[in-house]
């Protein structure tokens, strides 16, 4: 019998294990934590999503790329030049 009930007990915890990681938060401080990382996690997938959109539509568009990665030298600026 001993060893039935760990079996039943182990197979439980193994199944409830996901759930019992999202237990609600036990105050208003936690929850508010929870909301906030939410919906920055929200905001950077959407950033990421508006960037991947941009970047598809300049691909199909072949258009050039304006804005120079720091330390770049514009197209056409020979290296040491000052005027660059």
């Amino acid at each position: 019998m001993n060893a039935v009930f760990r079996a039943v007990l182990s197979a439980a915890v193994v199944c409830c294990g996901p759930a019992v990681a999202q237990v609600p938060a036990s105050n208003s401080y936690e929850r508010q934590m929870q909301d906030l990382n939410r919906s920055i996690e929200l905001r950077q997938r959407d950033i990421q999503q508006q960037q991947q959109r941009e970047f598809e539509s300049n691909q199909r568009s072949g258009r050039p790329r304006t804005e120079r990665m720091p330390g770049e030298r514009p197209r056409g600026c020979p290296v040491g030049s000052a005027g660059c």
